[in-house]
């Protein structure tokens, strides 16, 4: 008797898993099957004991389908992932999983679909995906404080990390941005100590914008190639944000505070600035971005 499980769906989970094994076949890999039927391999053993149930483990991770494809990376966020183990926080695979690696120990799980996400499409992974997992166990930990205190130091170091490559990002843009301010003929660009350069047209007379309140906007978005991307005057409508909360990307949180109302600028936002590597609609990755706003009002 199969239980809640279909039949069809026992049947696809058995394809998988021997898609799974034939995968692993033709790779040539060596790789050891733990009680649970999790095929898995060890680069470094690490030392000390193995994770119980109840302890809270530290763990950077690279996800990746069967053809190589990353959907997902603690290492590229910089930023390990903690849970408790055997409290079902995670998949089946990892609670089973972590488990088989001591602290410092590193290797690679190979997860049949039931292990994983099962019949459920989770993001950008596929329903009934085989799924391998890079892991390294950087802590394990009684308690939750010790865990906290432990993930609170590796989100201060990646903070440091990710503002250093910001500021060389932006040094790097800079020329880029100048020679484009030269060539379009904008006169008395300033620079923030961020990196943002702008250009004031018109002060304005009315009240300045501060954190914490309701800005209205008006602009036109464009690429540094001449591409309007967004546009509120084509809408007829601005947009209203509240200014410093990061409801906007930085260059506009920075540059629309030292407007007035009434005041217009031009903003050349390094992409550090504005979305960085991330590809959003028709802005590439590491966009510089040109915007010519407008500030209409201020509200408390």
């Amino acid at each position: 008797m199969l239980g809640l499980m279909s039949f069809s769906t026992f049947n696809l989970f058995a394809k998988k898993e021997s898609e799974l094994k034939q995968w692993l076949k033709e790779q040539g890999l060596v790789y050891a099957t733990s009680p649970d039927g999790i095929y898995y391999s060890t680069e470094e053993r690490g030392e000390g004991e193995r994770p119980k149930s109840g302890q809270f483990v530290a763990v950077h991770y690279t996800g990746k389908f069967l053809s190589g494809e990353v959907f997902d990376s603690s290492v590229e966020r910089l930023v390990p992932l903690v849970f408790q183990i055997g409290k079902e926080q995670v998949i089946k695979g990892w609670d089973k999983g972590i488990p088989l690696y001591k602290k410092g120990g590193s290797g690679t799980l190979y997860l049949e679909p039931k292990l994983a996400y099962g019949n459920r499409k989770i993001g950008p992974i596929p329903a009934n995906s085989p799924l391998i997992f890079d892991i390294e166990l950087l802590g394990v930990f009684d308690t939750k404080a010790e865990a906290d205190v432990f993930i609170d130091q590796k989100k201060a170091e990646a903070a440091k990390i990710i503002s250093a490559k910001k500021k060389e990002k932006t040094a790097a843009e800079r020329t880029t941005m100048q020679a484009y301010a030269d060539k379009q003929g904008l006169k008395k660009v300033k620079t923030t100590p961020t990196g943002l350069m702008y250009v004031m047209e018109e002060k304005g007379t009315g009240v300045a914008a501060l954190k914490g309140q309701t800005v209205s906007v008006h602009y036109k978005g464009s690429l540094l190639n001449g591409m309007t991307f967004d546009s509120s005057y084509n809408r007829g409508e601005p947009i209203s944000f509240i200014l410093g909360e990061g409801q906007v990307i930085q260059g506009w949180d920075e540059g629309v505070a030292l407007l007035k109302v009434g005041g217009k600028a031009t903003f050349l936002i390094p992409s550090a600035l504005a979305y960085g590597e991330r590809a959003v609609g028709p802005i590439p990755a590491n966009s510089i971005l040109r915007f010519d706003v407008e500030l209409m009002d201020v509200q408390d």
